[in-house]
């Protein structure tokens, strides 16, 4: 594989060109650039370009984050993998975010844990590949299903290719589904319709491709990925992480429940301050059209790379109580039981539990109760006082007095609100 090296510090770039053995991983150095702008201009001007894209972020004239993004706009087939230094974190979560398929650390040049890196890399790309470049010349039916705003636009008949879909397709802005299996007559106030296309693979800028799901015990697959999942592995290892990325797309689990299971455990972690990073939340309303957009969101996940002054094993075990809490904050929960759930005695989870958090135990619990409650007034059209309960508070008139306090409306107001805030979008059918 063809790679660019964009570094515009000029010893280390030549560095990463001369000391690491490249070859050994199938990748052949063949270009470098101090720049963004010189990177696009190496790729316009160099017969066959590059397969993969290994940029700096902090550059002068264009940013890696700038080359980026003109790299998925007039580029979609490079990969690209960061190069940065500790203190970038917050923008290799930006990279990752824009599709990177991973970092390396430039101080780790000569540690196996850049070389543990590379190979990861090569296999992910092998992996990317395969899916691929095999399909773009292939002869098959394809049929395609053209989608604006998330939205259903068309179903249209087969093309002979690929190379027919993107020659076809080239002036459309709508994004496009292809699949090699008959879309069928399609019904455009049919609800369910996206979901068995979740895990389509991104191909190119517009384009997601589909095919049949895979078979087997689908019961012990799903113990397995909700098992890795909560073990909160993924937030300390990439490779942890990938790993599950590909368990879950080996097995496509039901989209609706996957989502509920990572998105109960992101929600648990939305209220984190830790001393060394401000969590910057969940982004509300990012759509979720395919497992891709999921991916993005975990992969990018602010715990990932925050600093602690804990090892991993204790942050676990606060991380796992955060889940703990969240997911049963309407029983009767305490200190020294939820301690005791994680491992830890009571004195040392109150000790390390604000420092990791941001927050006490007692106001952690009162906010997941708070937003329980938020949850079930807009869902449901339950009494208040039955809300009251089921979000852990025993005691309505505190519980609605907590939640003006924090809220700035009385229970039914914020109901009333939020019901009227509804009927004022215009309701268009979701798929």
């Amino acid at each position: 594989m063809r790679i660019l090296i964009v570094e515009d510090e000029h010893f280390v770039r030549k560095g990463l060109i001369h000391t690491v053995d490249w070859s050994a991983y199938g990748f052949e150095v063949v270009g470098e650039a101090d720049n963004g702008e010189k990177a696009l201009q190496f790729l316009a001007q160099t017969q066959g370009g590059a397969d993969i894209v290994f940029t700096d972020i902090a550059m002068p004239i264009m940013s890696g984050i700038e080359l980026i993004r003109e790299l998925k706009r007039s580029y979609p087939a490079i990969r690209f993998v960061i190069l940065t230094c500790h203190q970038d974190f917050h923008y290799v979560r930006e990279a990752l975010q824009l599709g990177a398929i991973d970092y390396l650390i430039k101080t780790q040049l000569e540690d196996r844990m850049f070389e543990d890196a590379l190979q990861r890399i090569r296999l992910r790309l092998e992996e990317v590949k395969g899916e691929f470049v095999p399909l773009m010349h292939e002869e098959r039916k394809w049929s395609i299903v053209l989608l604006e705003n998330n939205e259903l636009f068309r179903g249209t008949s087969t093309y002979p290719s690929l190379e027919a879909i993107l020659e076809e397709t080239r002036d459309n802005g709508a994004t496009i589904i292809a699949t090699d299996e008959p879309v069928g007559i399609i019904q455009a106030k049919d609800r369910n319709f996206l979901s068995q296309y979740f895990y389509s693979r991104h191909y190119s800028k517009r384009v997601w491709l589909w095919s049949s799901s895979p078979e087997g015990d689908m019961d012990v697959h799903w113990q397995r990925i909700e098992s890795e999942w909560k073990s909160l592995k993924w937030i300390f290892s990439d490779l942890e992480c990938n790993e599950w990325f590909r368990l879950v797309e080996r097995q496509r689990p039901e989209k609706d429940k996957l989502i509920q299971l990572i998105e109960n455990t992101l929600a648990a972690f939305a209220l984190v301050r830790s001393e060394h990073d401000v969590n910057p939340g969940i982004a509300e309303g990012d759509p979720l059209l395919f497992w891709h957009d999921m991916k993005k969101r975990v992969s990018g996940h602010f715990l990932r790379s925050t600093l602690q002054s804990y090892t991993k094993d204790i942050c676990l075990s606060i991380y796992k109580a955060l889940v703990l809490m969240y997911e049963r904050c309407s029983d009767p929960l305490n200190q020294e039981s939820v301690a005791h759930h994680v491992g830890l005695s009571r004195g040392y989870f109150g000790q390390i539990f604000r420092p990791i958090t941001g927050s006490s135990f007692h106001e952690m619990l009162t906010m997941f109760r708070l937003m329980t409650a938020e949850r079930l007034l807009k869902e449901s059209d339950e009494l208040v006082y039955n809300i009251s309960e089921q979000s852990g508070f025993k005691d309505e008139k505190y519980f609605s007095h907590l939640f003006k306090r924090n809220r700035g409306l009385s229970p039914s107001e914020y109901r009333l609100r939020h019901r009227r805030s509804e009927q004022t979008i215009p309701t268009r059918t979701k798929l």
